[in-house]
């Protein structure tokens, strides 16, 4: 995809690639391709280290496709599965006692006395 393409909705844009696999990246937007970071083909792990500043992935300039997210909703939707998963984590009562081990009055063994 070169800028000033049209572009649309779930078109495949290129790939972001992780520590064991390749993803295809998708467009969220009816419109025109702007940009793609060039900064990425040198350093792709700045989407990790600053995603939200030189990590950007590409500009489309046009309207968001009908149940795509903008990045508040994205933000909120994680927000909400984070605290569930740490909920139903923590929700067998205190999460300190039961990574501590049993105290014992018994003396270890080796140790004397």
């Amino acid at each position: 995809m070169k800028p000033g393409q049209t572009v649309a909705g779930g078109e495949r844009l290129g790939t972001v690639e992780g520590f064991k696999a390749v993803s295809d990246l998708f467009c969220v937007v009816d419109g025109t391709l702007q940009a793609a970071n060039p900064a990425l083909t040198a350093e792709a792990c700045l989407t990790h280290s600053d995603p939200y500043g030189a990590g950007w992935l590409y500009a489309v300039q046009g309207t968001p496709t009908p149940g795509h997210l903008d990045v508040h909703g994205y933000i909120a939707l994680l927000t909400a599965t984070i605290d569930q998963l740490q909920e139903s984590r923590y929700s067998d009562g205190d999460s300190h006692a039961a990574a501590e081990p049993a105290q014992s009055d018994e003396p270890e063994p080796g140790a004397d006395s």
